[in-house]
């Protein structure tokens, strides 16, 4: 029926129209109907079909009014035929009726269709299935809130649930971090399998207890965040002590016995700081404070123990615009071969120039920046700029030279963090000379996963270094499966290690570790010649400390640097 109403002569007018009609009919998802002058029903497409449940033979000859719902009055339908007859075309929403009875929503349009002498001939509807693009916008509004893994709410929900209260109701209300404790060890021994199902168990009994006018919702791999309203300390305390000891029990997972135990931190939104950000951080901060007595308690948040000062809030507040005002510089480091006197490498230490407090180290920005959320574009910053003065130097002596980068864990768990630094690889074309350093506790805290991502960085030709060891909970059947060229000899036993026999015995310990996993070793925080001449005597690599020269800016570095020898 379609081929020969395309094939009337009636259309020979309008070569565009027919390429219209054909293309749209045969492929596109929404209904199509054509009807007579006389609105007879004489053609459909399949996607009609699906959507109203009428084949063709079902209302050949019937007029579209099959479809009415009764939704709209005669108001509606005569202003839609009076645009027709004015404007030969109508747009808008209708609620129609499908063959099983069911109401839908559809975006329709109506096109009058004239033949040579002006005279309408046909009409054309073609209608989107507006149901449906609801029913696809719940799920995909869903999915964007849900955390895959336990269907509870997810970070990003729960931070614009909060964020959508006003001053009022987050001044009666309680935010309470659950924490699993120690959950990276039960992903170790048990497999992270085990610990997913683990995960979603405890979340069930959590959700099981989470009151009907409070919600819950995952914010981190083995973190939760409780919000309710609340009258009484005290009654909430209770309360939430009862909920703790509900889930923390044994739970038997793959065969396993497994004891889980969970320590909660607790803010109250009628502190002085009630927005959001603060509200969450005041939270997490309860978590630590009451970790640093014990783990497997319930903490309210005590402003008196609060690490962050007002004056360490306003610098965190600055620190945010230091990017943009330039104020952040890399110092240099260099580290020497012990056997002979190169020098190699260098590692790269962030500095802020503060406009008012001067040079700011480290380690007194860094934990601002974590907790603040400023960690990945510091460290995005560190290595771009490593990786540009690396560029810098490929035609000139320092082209054999290596510069580090430290990392932290909340880098390489970044799911854009691979990548970016393939980006920045790429955008500097550096394919040798960059290493990454990442602390001992930070590798063995992610196990496989941390695993997976190890193997594709020095996949990349990045040199990866072990930072601080002998710090961290040593798993050595762990660290031999890591594509690791080096391990460091944290600063702390090297200070004393001339007169102090145990700091010797660990030093020796790692020294002999590291070799025999077939990696080299390099000592941090050497600053005298008997820190240098003991180390050398036990087979130590290499050294790195203020024996050779405190961190330099890149002009003083170069200068430094010269043909230095130890």
């Amino acid at each position: 029926m379609l081929i020969e109403e395309l094939s009337s002569p009636k259309y020979s007018n309008d070569h565009y129209l027919l390429q219209f009609l054909e293309a749209t009919f045969n492929n596109t998802d929404n209904g199509i109907i054509l009807t007579d002058e006389n609105l007879k029903i004489i053609a459909i497409n399949q996607a009609f079909t699906l959507i109203t449940g009428y084949s063709y033979n079902d209302i050949k000859d019937q007029t579209p009014r099959i479809l009415k719902s009764g939704k709209h009055d005669l108001s509606h339908y005569k202003k839609m035929w009076q645009e027709i007859t004015r404007f030969g075309f109508w747009q808008g929403v209708m609620v129609n009726k499908n063959k099983a009875g069911e109401q839908y929503t559809e975006w329709l349009t109506i096109k009058a269709i004239k033949d040579k002498e002006g005279n309408i001939f046909r009409y054309i509807g073609i209608m989107y299935n507006l149901s449906l693009f609801e029913e696809k916008q719940k799920t995909i509004n869903f999915l964007k809130s849900c955390d895959s893994a336990t269907s509870l709410l997810n970070r990003s929900a729960i931070v614009d649930y909060l964020a959508g209260l006003d001053k009022e109701t987050k001044q009666q209300l309680f935010l309470s971090v659950i924490d699993i404790d120690h959950f990276y060890f039960i992903n170790e021994r048990y497999g992270t399998a085990t610990g997913d199902l683990a995960l979603k168990e405890i979340a069930k009994n959590l959700n099981r207890l989470t009151l009907p006018n409070e919600k819950l919702a995952r914010i981190s791999a083995d973190k939760f965040l409780l919000v309710g309203q609340f009258e009484d300390q005290h009654k909430l305390a209770l309360r939430l002590a009862s909920l703790k000891n509900k889930v923390s029990k044994n739970y038997f997972i793959n065969s396993y016995s497994i004891d889980i135990n969970l320590s909660l931190g607790i803010e109250l939104g009628k502190n002085e700081l009630n927005d959001v950000s603060t509200l969450l951080r005041n939270a997490e901060q309860a978590l630590t404070q009451g970790r640093k007595i014990s783990y497997g308690l319930v903490h309210f948040f005590e402003s008196s123990q609060n690490s962050l000062t007002l004056e360490e809030i306003n610098l965190a507040r600055e620190l945010s615009h230091a990017f943009d005002n330039q104020q952040m510089e890399l110092y240099y480091q260099p580290k020497a071969s012990l056997v002979t006197g190169q020098i190699f490498s260098s590692e790269a230490l962030i500095r802020w120039n503060h406009p008012q407090h001067g040079v700011i180290a480290p380690d007194k920005f860094i934990p601002l920046a974590e907790r603040y959320g400023l960690i990945h574009r510091l460290g995005h910053w560190v290595l771009e700029e490593a990786c540009e003065q690396l560029n810098r130097w490929k035609k000139t002596t320092f082209s054999n030279f290596k510069i580090a980068v430290n990392m932290s864990l909340q880098q390489l768990m970044d799911v854009r963090f691979l990548d970016s630094l393939k980006q920045v690889l790429k955008k500097y074309n550096i394919v040798k000379g960059l290493e990454i350093e990442l602390t001992e506790s930070v590798l063995l805290s992610q196990e496989k996963n941390g695993l997976r991502i190890l193997e594709e960085i020095a996949g990349m030709g990045i040199q990866l270094n072990i930072d601080d060891f002998g710090t961290g909970y040593s798993n050595l059947s762990y660290l031999r499966k890591m594509p690791v060229k080096f391990l460091k000899i944290d600063r702390s036993f090297i200070t004393e290690i001339i007169d102090n026999t145990s700091d010797q015995m660990i030093v020796r310990s790692i020294i002999a570790i590291g070799h025999n996993l077939g990696m080299q070793v390099i000592a941090e925080g050497v600053e005298t010649q008997q820190h240098c001449a003991w180390l050398k005597s036990n087979q130590c690599d290499f050294i790195q400390g203020y024996l050779l020269t405190r961190p330099l800016p890149i002009t003083r570095f170069e200068e430094w640097i010269g043909n230095q020898q130890i």
